[in-house]
């Protein structure tokens, strides 16, 4: 079991890990590309490389009966919640986007406490404490002027916290290279009549995008969304939606030091407190407690 749990841990660490590159990498794409034209072809470029990976591996045929969960998924968190997420990051700062999706964890252990009947431990509050003031430490602040991307964000953060949920609930039953791929391409579905407006309103072009932007767009599809969605899901089919979500606040540490070597930002006292006490709150969340273990099958019959 602690080899198990300790793979999930490494799934939700590299997820969160991509997903921090995701502010930096999303900042600079956001500049030539449209929102939900981004989010169309980082699912079709996700969805390809799953659809190869998987194409000799048998994928779980979802139940009719379990089908709402594939299109709450695809619907909230893969469509809603992302979208939501890359419209917050155009306009707000790729720092303020960070740490304002680093606060996932306190809604999704509400809601997994809520929803999941997850135990609300005073180790999981303590450790969502931690983490959330270090990534307050390292952003150092929200400007005022910012209240439609906030809003936004706070959005984006509400959805996929939810949705988080119902992935983990899936995640028990099915294997989580078939509800990743499955979700993503109901998410990708509800995307691109979503793209093709934006596309007619805007008349957008593709020409003259530079090469660099191209291999940007590979890199969110490929690493930030099939790898890290597909990990994500991994690590909740192992571990509880509530510890997954202590991880989320590592984000804005990873687009700190991605800003630091790519966007020429200094190194701050801020970051190295608050990288401190992020990394404190996730290794207090993961230490091993000496207490009886008690086995309980979670159902998705569990009513939403």
């Amino acid at each position: 079991m602690n080899g198990s749990k300790s793979a999930a841990y490494i799934y939700i660490i590299f997820a969160v890990s991509a997903w921090g590159s995701l502010y930096v990498a999303g900042k600079i794409v956001l500049d030539y590309l449209p929102v939900t034209v981004l989010l169309s072809l980082r699912y079709i470029i996700g969805l390809s490389t799953l659809l190869f990976v998987s194409r000799r591996m048998k994928m779980d045929k979802i139940l009719k009966e379990d089908r709402k969960y594939i299109f709450l998924i695809g619907g909230i968190a893969y469509y809603l919640a992302v979208s939501l997420q890359l419209l917050g990051n155009y306009l707000s700062e790729a720092s303020l986007s960070s740490l304002l999706n680093s606060i996932n964890p306190i809604l999704t252990v509400l809601f997994a406490a809520l929803l999941l009947k997850e135990a609300l431990t005073a180790r999981k509050l303590a450790s969502v404490a931690l983490t959330i003031l270090g990534a307050i430490i390292i952003i150092g602040g929200v400007s005022r002027g910012d209240l439609l991307g906030v809003a936004v964000n706070l959005g984006s953060v509400t959805a996929w916290s939810y949705g988080s949920i119902i992935m983990r609930k899936a995640c028990t039953k099915y294997d989580a290279l078939s509800v990743t791929i499955y979700s993503m391409a109901f998410g990708l579905l509800l995307a691109l009549p979503t793209s093709m407006a934006e596309l007619y309103v805007t008349k957008f072009s593709f020409t003259g995008i530079p090469l660099s932007v191209i291999f940007l767009v590979l890199f969110i599809g490929i690493v930030c969304t099939a790898a890290a969605l597909y990990s994500w899901n991994k690590g909740l089919s192992i571990i509880d939606a509530g510890t997954s979500s202590l991880f989320l606040p590592l984000q804005p540490v990873v687009s700190s030091v991605l800003g630091i070597f790519i966007l020429g930002e200094t190194l701050t006292i801020n970051y190295i407190l608050g990288s401190s006490l992020v990394l404190m709150g996730i290794l207090y969340s993961v230490a091993p407690v000496k207490i009886k273990q008690i086995n309980t099958k979670e159902s998705l019959n569990t009513s939403l």
